[in-house]
């Protein structure tokens, strides 16, 4: 699974883990999107959920694509179309990734991923069938250019509340990617106590949104604070996750 993290950005998500006990996740993904593309979201709300239902494939009929689109008209309100978030639950697909009508939705998902973006959610209890079809997802997603992000319950969820509450703490705005740079912090093994730090200096340094610009020209400034704080392999870990995260953010600009 930790190959297949590394291709995402924050667009959409893939979260690993018990469907009915991620609505803070949920909630923090949304709000986290909404703070820096506070133009993107039109409707009554700014998600909704779509439990997918599985369809045999020898049925005729395949109608959860019309009811996606009943639910999305309805959200939309005085819209003409309903932009944000869809949470939608691909468990009942687990053991059935290749079937012909899983294949036909996430086609049409991803043609409306201008307008639509998703966090889907898929139970891990079985970890093969998870993965199976985690990797069905990520590589239609990734023919069409189209970033996901997969997050695991147990391993990622801690880690977005920590850097989500530090930074509002801080008041600091951030774009995606460096709320994502934070959370990889934390997976290379930087301590809870040393992101705080960093994120402290480097809201000391902008009044505006913290891109990753911004945390390269922090770093790489000789006289910094943060070079003073870090050892040398602590030092060249932060330089490989910042080179990662501004290819990423590289890709946001690209797509906006």
């Amino acid at each position: 699974m930790d190959t297949l993290k590394k291709n995402y950005n924050s667009e959409n998500f893939i979260l690993l883990g018990r469907p009915y006990e991620q609505k803070e996740t949920i909630e923090l993904i949304v709000s986290i999107y909404k703070n820096n593309h506070p133009d993107f979201f039109e409707g009554e709300r700014n998600s909704f959920i779509f439990e997918l239902r599985y369809t045999e494939p020898f049925e005729k009929q395949f109608t959860e694509l019309k009811r996606l689109q009943g639910l999305a008209a309805k959200y939309a309100g005085r819209r003409n179309e309903f932009q944000g978030y869809i949470i939608i639950n691909l468990s009942s697909y687990l053991n059935h990734c290749d079937d012909h009508y899983f294949k036909l939705i996430l086609y049409f998902l991803m043609d409306m991923n201008e307008t639509w973006k998703y966090i889907f959610l898929i139970d891990n209890k079985n970890e093969k069938s998870a993965k199976e079809l985690v990797s069905k997802v990520l590589q239609l997603f990734i023919i069409d250019n189209i970033p996901c992000k997969v997050i695991e319950e147990k391993k990622e969820k801690n880690m977005i509340k920590i850097v989500h509450s530090i930074c509002e703490a801080k008041r600091m705005r951030c774009t995606d990617s460096v709320i994502f740079f934070f959370i990889d912090l934390l997976c290379h093994h930087f301590s809870e106590e040393a992101v705080s730090q960093l994120i402290t200096i480097i809201s000391w340094n902008s009044n505006e949104c913290v891109n990753m610009k911004l945390i390269d020209k922090l770093v790489s400034n000789p006289n910094s604070m943060i070079r003073y704080m870090l050892n040398k392999r602590e030092l060249d870990e932060l330089n490989q996750v910042i080179e990662s995260n501004k290819e990423k953010e590289k890709y946001e600009e690209t797509r906006s």
